[in-house]
């Protein structure tokens, strides 16, 4: 893409010839929709023996360019995004330097998405009995975050730590409880219930892909307990 500037001086005659230094520095999100605060949309749910981990987004600085204005004082900075598996946030700092090396710097934010419906996951308590049916509701919102409709995949998953020496490693089992296919409407949220039947942390996974098959999923968790084994802490 294209960033149009234009610089001025204060009382409004263009600065022409002027120098322009531009950085872009980018950095993986995850969407926050106003209105579903309460809903994860970032996946932290733990990785399957023979999972392999989605691709790692990029950060930090992308690129440095110099630039100069034309007599009406315009210059245009190319930007190319990179693709993601989950969206970017571009920071773009000009700092535009005249004659008398008086310095102007302005930032423009730039968000990159990654697709266009996202899931949001909420278990409904963050601590369950090990005989009480745990709850939780699976959204899709646009990237407006307003809600749709759409179909999703949800993954319940149970990690099991084994701590016996604590000081020196600790090391953590994974296993898939439950899976199923659901329709989300664009009303109101899924309602899921689950009989998990064990104790440990769990993951609610929800994944989802749009028009052009580009997937973006989101987890949320909660702990089962009994009276017989240790707690969440």
């Amino acid at each position: 893409g294209k960033l149009a500037l234009s610089r001025r001086y204060l009382f409004g005659a263009p600065l022409a010839a002027a120098n322009v230094r531009c950085s872009v520095e980018r950095s993986p999100i995850a969407i926050a929709p106003p209105d579903f605060t309460a809903f994860s949309f970032s996946d932290s749910a733990p990785l399957l023996p023979d999972e392999a981990p989605w691709p790692e987004s990029q950060s930090g600085l992308l690129s440095e360019q110099d630039l100069q204005t034309d007599p009406a004082g315009h210059a245009t900075l190319e930007l190319n995004t990179e693709p993601s598996f989950v969206p970017l946030r571009y920071l773009i700092t000009a700092a535009a330097t005249d004659a008398a090396n008086d310095r102007a710097t302005r930032v423009w934010s730039l968000l990159s998405h990654s697709s266009d419906r996202y899931p949001g996951v909420r278990m409904l308590r963050s601590v369950y009995g090990v005989n009480e049916p745990v709850q939780a509701q699976v959204v899709l919102v646009d990237r407006s975050g307003k809600r749709v409709a759409g179909e999703a995949e949800v993954e319940l998953r149970r990690a099991r730590w084994d701590c016996k020496d604590p000081v020196h490693s600790c090391r953590v089992s994974v296993d898939v409880l439950d899976k199923r296919h659901i329709s989300v409407a664009a009303d109101v949220p899924a309602e899921l219930s689950f009989t998990p039947g064990a104790t440990g942390a769990l993951y609610l996974r929800a994944s989802s892909a749009d028009a052009r098959g580009r997937k973006a999923r989101a987890s949320d968790s909660s702990f089962v307990w009994s009276e017989s084994g240790s707690g969440p802490y």
